[in-house]
């Protein structure tokens, strides 16, 4: 099932703030695909690239030897992706991916938050971490044998708060900008890193989960 709620590790108030605006985006539609995302990532997100673990074809039943793929946690359909992993692979054969964890860029989107615009206000932020066990767990349910997991956790340290705020909206796309008016987005890119010199925030955390597993 896809979750409105914040599945990462957040400071409670920040993470009152973010839920309250995913129920906002669930109200007003906005938990749906947005044009702006769309032209941001140039169909990075749902329904286009994504999603597609979720529907593969109907001809690709007991096809695939072999499935490798990444970034589970940016498909809204988490538990549905991997039934459907299962359903197209061979008995016999198995699938590997990886996810994030919970604690994966937590100083970074902390700071990001805090700092966070009215624009993006009622706009889902389309990440969906979870934990080691939660994943394995859906492993399971899908019918899959001999799942194994393995989780890596690691921060990176940077010379100063502004280089770790360009190391992260470097890798984060950012892509909420294509919400704002053109003439605000130099403003709130500054008030961004402001946020982050004003925490102090000069370590990032990585999570990843490595999964594995295959059809009896």
């Amino acid at each position: 099932m896809p979750t409105l709620f914040w599945t990462g590790r957040l400071s409670p108030s920040v993470k009152l703030m973010v839920n309250f605006s995913n129920l906002l985006a669930w109200v007003t539609g906005n938990a749906r695909d947005t044009i702006a995302m769309k032209q941001r990532v140039k169909k990075g997100y749902e329904g286009v690239c994504s999603d597609h673990v979720t529907r593969y074809d109907k001809q690709g039943q007991k096809h695939y030897h072999r499935i490798a793929a990444e970034l589970l946690e940016n498909v809204k359909l988490q538990d549905k992706a991997v039934a459907e992993m299962y359903r197209v692979l061979r008995p016999g054969g198995s699938a590997a991916f990886s996810t994030h964890g919970p604690n994966h860029y937590m100083e970074a989107i902390e700071a990001a938050f805090k700092a966070a615009s009215i624009y993006t206000l009622g706009y889902r932020i389309e990440f969906w971490p979870r934990k080691e066990q939660e994943i394995q767990r859906m492993l399971e349910q899908a019918a899959f044998a001999g799942v194994r997991t393995s989780r890596h956790i690691w921060q990176d340290t940077f010379e100063s708060s502004g280089d770790a705020y360009d190391f992260w909206s470097s890798t984060s796309a950012a892509w909420w900008y294509a919400k704002f008016p053109k003439n605000k987005i130099v403003e709130d890119e500054r008030k961004a890193r402001r946020s982050f010199e004003r925490n102090r925030v000069r370590e990032i955390t990585h999570e990843v989960v490595f999964v594995y597993g295959r059809k009896p």
